[in-house]
């Protein structure tokens, strides 16, 4: 467990740029909507190459932020922005 307000921001920030990079993957790979019928190595691999894939797109895009997918990622990450927002307001947990 975090013992000071840094490890506890860092943890939270951790945790919220993993959601957003799942967001993103998930509008660009369509495999990850779906329940995978992989064992669970197979699943982390999978995974793994599609963070890999996607950074390799951005690479490649003639060295433009986000590439390739530069638009659909910037929308993917402010709709996960604004429902993190709706659900503090709301009084909801937003590590959901």
């Amino acid at each position: 467990k975090p013992q000071t307000k840094e490890q506890m921001f860092n943890v939270r920030h951790a945790y919220h740029s993993i959601k957003c990079l799942f967001v993103v993957l998930e509008e660009h790979f369509r495999i990850l909507n779906t329940p995978m019928v992989f064992d669970i190595d197979t699943q982390s691999k999978v995974v793994l190459v599609l963070c890999a894939l996607h950074n390799f797109i951005c690479h490649w895009a003639n060295g433009e932020e986000y590439g390739f997918f530069g638009e659909a990622n910037r929308e993917s990450e402010q709709r996960y922005r604004t429902g993190q927002a709706k659900a503090f307001r709301e009084g909801g947990d937003s590590e959901d």
